[in-house]
């Protein structure tokens, strides 16, 4: 189901000290400095050389795991706080930093469910929540929905299953040369392989 959420982004200002000029007619010189007004290529590579000097190791670390300590969705309270944390980051960097809200149609899912039907007519409901993980201690994190594909549209579905391995064109080709048709039918697929969007 689709809502209007207002999201957030983030404007880095660092604007560099040159600005680039338009190419000469004369682009016998090789070097990017061409592109560049007299004497501004200079300051380009010192702004570049200085920016490049920020960033470290232990920092890049601190910020992964702080952006992993609570799903995140966008738009929801948990984005805001994550939006502000990478805002203080880069202030804390020197960067000039603006915030810039927007709204945009996001795909919420209200819910789901999985059943398989028995040839007699009995159903089993599947667990549609990741298993927690014990060495992932994310995995059983409380705010964790179900997955699912954004703006998929809503409706009930029963059907045979087939498993097409990681759903590629090459699976599909496959299980043609076999006789297995997926038409009027559920794919059962593993996630990687291709894009989860093609599938």
């Amino acid at each position: 189901m689709g809502c209007t959420r207002a999201i957030a982004t983030m404007v880095i200002l660092a604007g560099a000290a040159a600005h680039a000029a338009p190419p000469r007619a004369d682009t016998a010189d090789p070097s990017p400095a061409r592109w560049f007004a007299p004497g501004a290529f200079e300051r380009e590579v010192q702004f570049e050389f200085a920016l490049n000097e920020i960033p470290s190791t232990e920092t890049l670390r601190l910020w992964h795991d702080q952006m992993c300590t609570e799903p995140h969705p966008a738009g929801t309270p948990a984005d805001q706080r994550m939006i502000a944390m990478l805002r203080d980051a880069f202030e804390g960097l020197g960067l000039d930093t603006e915030v810039h809200e927007f709204s945009a149609l996001l795909s919420k899912p209200i819910r789901a469910s999985l059943h398989v039907l028995d040839p007699d007519g009995t159903t089993h409901e599947l667990s549609i929540q990741e298993r927690e993980v014990v060495q992932d201690a994310d995995s059983g994190h409380p705010d964790l929905t179900f997955g699912w594909n954004a703006y998929s549209a809503s409706g009930t579905v029963t059907a045979p299953v087939v498993y097409v391995n990681y759903g590629t064109k090459q699976d599909f080709e496959q299980l043609d040369e076999l006789g297995i048709s997926c038409r009027n039918a559920i794919v059962l697929a593993r996630y990687g392989g291709n894009f989860r969007g093609y599938k």
